[in-house]
């Protein structure tokens, strides 16, 4: 055989080579690329759900210390408009909530307010029970 054809056949050889090496290298940086998109997303999901999770507690609190509060049962059957001023609108600041609604076992809203504007709020859409 030819040295000339030895060299064409090996530089073919080395081609091959190296382009298989590209190749795989250029998949394996693909497959790491997307491991680490896949990580972050996953990051990102698992910080906002913590972060829901600590705001919500606060709302957690204040729904249930609202709920078993006497003087707020008693509100929803005297529907005292300056008690619920005072103790309602103010209360939420210090729970750092925007709105809050109280409603009755029937679900007629009885009180709504919204606390940056310090106005009322409209109520939500409830069904009654039926």
């Amino acid at each position: 055989m030819k040295l000339q054809i030895k060299f064409i056949i090996f530089g073919l050889l080395l081609l091959v080579f190296f382009g298989s090496a590209i190749f795989f290298y250029q998949r394996y940086q693909e497959t790491s690329l997307f491991k680490l998109f896949n990580s972050t997303a996953e990051e990102r999901i698992f910080s906002f759900d913590r972060i829901l999770e600590i705001k919500g507690e606060t709302l957690k609190s204040l729904a249930f210390d609202y709920t078993f509060w006497d003087e707020m049962v008693d509100f929803v059957k005297t529907k005292d408009r300056d008690w619920a001023e005072q103790n309602i609108k103010e209360g939420i600041k210090s729970f750092g909530v925007d709105t809050a609604w109280v409603y009755t076992e029937e679900f007629d809203c009885i009180y709504s307010t919204c606390n940056p504007q310090g106005g009322q709020c409209g109520c939500l859409p409830l069904e009654k029970k039926p």
